[in-house]
């Protein structure tokens, strides 16, 4: 086989493994690995496989995602979100699927403190969907609205996501941050309205809310609020305003989400040791996935199958 066979057939065998439920991280990993080999020789695949953990890791601009990590794992873990949630059910009850809308809005305002689509969906699953299947609500309009929520915290700054795609592009991971805000708001908008849509053209999928929010009950809940204007302060406007860097408004970010879980009471060792260990877990799968991506990209090069499919492309 010549190089660009094995290139396409490493394409094959990424997909093959990642469709058998293989971790996508290991996948990239052993193909790259195999590939590199099978390409140059072994002494090449296995220079791949020490040199590129160590570069990727190394690189300063990683801090930020363990940091934004641990921010928005803590804010879950300290119920820093049943405010917000709360909130944006009484605002929204009198729409159609008003619950619904609620998640949605919910998770885009955790998703501007917290960088991770896992620790949005995360936190504000475990109070809307319960509420959402009390309320009589489809359970896949109500399991469908979390998730598809959930990925704004990809989107809308501080995200993780922009983070990595900052280092590998060298990009300005400030000005992707400016860059995603509106994208992420409206993004939330089109999901409200088919929810809307959908629960006015099919009510048995959302019933109306039929009791009304007891007196107070508004402003309690908008009481419950101050975390996130806080930490969105905190952290964006550290960043947009030159005072910080990404990397460093991540530190910040996780620091004042500690002061704040303490200031309410809600700081203690079990909750420490939770969020320490989800951030942990969930930078240790980024960075794998990461660094198997880095060794496919050489893998691919060396290969010469984006050449071939760019030449393609252009004729």
């Amino acid at each position: 086989m010549d190089r660009l066979e094995i290139g396409f057939a490493g394409i094959a065998g990424v997909l093959a493994l990642i469709a058998l439920r293989v971790p996508i991280g290991l996948v990239l990993v052993i193909v790259s690995f195999a590939g590199v080999w099978a390409t140059v020789n072994f002494n090449a695949a296995w220079g791949i496989v020490r040199a590129i953990p160590f570069q990727f890791i190394a690189s300063w601009s990683f801090s930020a995602v363990p940091m934004f990590l641990l921010m928005g794992f803590n804010a879950s873990h300290a119920g820093l979100t049943d405010g917000m949630f709360a909130a944006m059910r009484i605002l929204l009850r009198r729409v159609p699927g008003g619950l619904a809308c609620a998640t949605v809005g919910a998770s885009a305002l955790f998703a501007a403190s917290s960088g991770s689509s896992v620790a949005t969906a995360a936190a504000v699953s475990r109070i809307a969907v319960p509420e959402m299947l009390k309320a009589g609500y489809d359970k896949a309009l109500a399991t469908g609205s979390v998730a598809a929520s959930g990925t704004l915290g990809s989107l809308i700054p501080p995200s993780i996501l922009m983070v990595l795609y900052g280092v590998f592009t060298q990009t300005s991971v400030g000005a992707l941050f400016l860059a995603g805000f509106i994208p992420g708001v409206v993004s939330a908008l089109i999901y409200m309205a088919m929810i809307m849509l959908r629960a006015r053209l099919t009510p048995s999928l959302a019933p109306p809310a039929r009791e009304a929010p007891a007196s107070g009950e508004l402003v309690a809940a908008m009481r419950e609020i101050w975390p996130l204007p806080v930490l969105v302060l905190g952290v964006l406007g550290g960043i947009f305003a030159g005072i910080m860097t990404p990397t460093e408004a991540g530190a910040v970010g996780a620091a004042i989400a500690f002061a704040i879980a303490g200031a309410r009471g809600r700081l203690s060792l079990g909750m420490v040791r939770a969020s320490l260990k989800d951030a942990a877990a969930g930078t240790s799968v980024i960075f794998v996935v990461a660094m198997g991506a880095s060794m496919f990209t050489s893998f691919m090069g060396l290969s010469g199958v984006p050449r071939v499919v760019a030449d393609a492309m252009h004729s």
